[in-house]
């Protein structure tokens, strides 16, 4: 597995996302270079640890908003992950690699949407 892939996709998920986004518009296309779901990305001007969620199209103006779901901060303890949140610039997200395989379960699990599991009582 990659290390800033949260889970690694099958050739199926792998051929579906690439149809998924041949089918989109080409300014849609350009705007998806470099982004996929099983990746995970930092947004450097932010600190923020993310995944893709989706793209929103604004047919009438011709754009194209980038949703991700943000499952951590570099520097911050974070709690619980946030979906769908609008990336204003995708060209500033870039691979992250998490700094530990602890970290890596951590954010594969909050990226996954599953709840997180209660705190062991002592």
């Amino acid at each position: 597995m990659s290390m800033a892939r949260w889970f690694e996709p099958t050739e199926e998920q792998v051929a579906g996302w690439n149809r998924w986004t041949a089918s989109r518009p080409e300014a849609a296309r350009a705007t998806l270079v470099g982004i996929e779901p099983w990746e995970l990305y930092l947004q450097p001007s932010t600190g923020l640890i993310l995944t893709f969620h989706g793209l929103k199209t604004e047919a009438a103006e011709n754009t194209f908003t980038v949703f991700t779901n943000i499952i951590g901060h570099i520097e911050h303890e974070f709690s619980s992950p946030y979906f769908g949140a609008p990336v204003a610039d995708p060209g500033e997200l870039k691979p992250y690699q998490p700094a530990s395989p602890e970290e890596m379960m951590v954010l594969a699990h909050r990226a996954s949407g599953e709840p997180e599991a209660p705190a062991a009582a002592h």
